[in-house]
């Protein structure tokens, strides 16, 4: 079966479904971090959940915050990009 216009059609929108949700997960976590969580987590080598460290947890909110800021640049550009190709109807995270 050969790849064809229609299967890149779905994968158009299955990655812009991901990349949309990626977004507003990353915003969601960063609005909770930032309510007081992150005087919670200590920048160390404490262990929090199963392995993962006060030094991950730090360096995954920067990932996130950098995805946020990324997307949210030039007027949202690349963000806008994204909703293009989301059919996801979601609820406003503010």
């Amino acid at each position: 079966m050969a790849y064809n216009e229609a299967d890149l059609g779905n994968d158009l929108f299955n990655t812009g479904e991901t990349m949309h949700l990626a977004y507003r997960r990353a915003k969601f976590l960063l609005d909770r971090w930032n309510s007081g969580m992150s005087d919670a987590v200590q920048n160390d080598t404490t262990e929090y959940y199963d392995g993962v460290t006060g030094i991950d947890i730090h360096n995954f909110i920067n990932r996130c915050s950098e995805l946020v800021t990324d997307y949210e640049t030039n007027t949202s550009a690349k963000l806008n990009t994204v909703l293009k190709l989301s059919n996801l109807t979601l609820p406003d995270v503010t």
